[in-house]
């Protein structure tokens, strides 16, 4: 029996071969140095983890616009927690404010019917005037012993637990499933016993914890924490989820592959303008034509609600 060919699905690999491809040839292969890979992947590795935490939320057909503002106010609260208690304190205490947020977030909309997007859109605004006032409206360094954290390996093998943790998550368990079935659908969801609401909770609460993760691995990378550190993450983020393929309506065609693929493409993205010269605004404009391109190309128009 002939499989017909899913040409959505193919869409997110035919984009990174394009963008591969068209900026070898812009930068005359500069692109492909070995040096320049290291930028690269280094350059995705962040957006990748935050990525993958998110997918849980994506894949209940949901959307958490607090990231960002998450990454901010964990890294502030990291470079304070380590000046005093090294990086082990301050690694729990951003895995607990990411896991909390997430269980902020989860529940009110799980107890309460509150629609997750406002709910995050508070948070965002609470985090990054928190973030504002810890930082003093400045910056705060990292503590020099901390440094020596500031290796690409580290990242490489934080990076890879993080996705064999998730690509476990995601394939291999109940929770999974239930997270695929409850995007597909609710009520038919709740009709078959899924526990929804314990579902929406626990997916928030991953994608929180990971970014609290992300707050801490972006601040030993820029070695300071600033007012503005994690701007536009979310966006970053959702813009990787979309061009990896992932479908904003969630439910069982989401993949956790879709953060791989798609944050190496904005990666190369990013990188590719940046060889040619391309001023930073102007960077932000392309990245959004490409978002509305592929949410064009990839959105299930059986399914309208896109944000819930």
């Amino acid at each position: 029996m002939k499989h017909k060919l899913d040409f959505k699905a193919l869409v997110p690999y035919m984009g990174l071969i394009a963008i591969v491809l068209i900026f070898s040839i812009a930068s005359g292969n500069e692109l492909l140095s070995p040096r320049n890979i290291k930028v690269i992947v280094n350059q995705m590795l962040i957006i990748m983890i935050g990525a993958l935490g998110t997918s849980f939320v994506l894949a209940i057909g949901k959307l958490d616009f607090s990231l960002g503002s998450l990454v901010g106010v964990t890294a502030t609260v990291g470079c304070l927690v380590s000046k005093s208690f090294g990086i082990i304190p301050a690694l729990l205490a951003v895995l607990v404010i990411g896991a909390l947020t997430g269980i902020l977030i989860g529940g009110l909309h799980a107890a309460f019917q509150l629609n997750p997007f406002i709910i995050s859109i508070t948070v965002l605004f609470m985090y990054r005037g928190l973030t504002w006032i810890l930082n003093n409206d400045g910056s705060i360094a990292l503590p020099i012993a901390m440094y020596k954290y500031d290796k690409l390996s580290y990242r490489v093998i934080i990076a890879l637990l993080v996705l064999v943790i998730v690509f476990l998550l995601f394939n291999k368990t109940k929770f999974g499933k239930y997270c695929k079935a409850v995007g597909s659908g609710e009520m038919a969801a709740l009709q078959s016993g899924v526990p929804v609401n314990r579902v929406k909770i626990i997916a928030y609460s991953i994608s929180g914890l990971f970014g609290g993760l992300c707050g801490l691995l972006s601040l030993i990378r820029s070695g300071t924490s600033f007012t503005t550190t994690g701007q536009m993450f979310e966006t970053e983020v959702l813009i990787a989820l979309v061009l990896g393929g992932m479908p904003l309506s969630g439910g069982s065609k989401a993949r956790v592959r879709a953060a791989v693929i798609g944050a190496l493409s904005l990666a190369v993205l990013g990188n590719g303008l940046v060889l040619c010269g391309v001023d930073a605004k102007l960077q932000e404009g392309i990245e959004g034509i490409i978002l509305l391109l592929i949410v064009a190309l990839s959105y299930e128009r059986a399914n309208v609600a896109v944000i819930d």
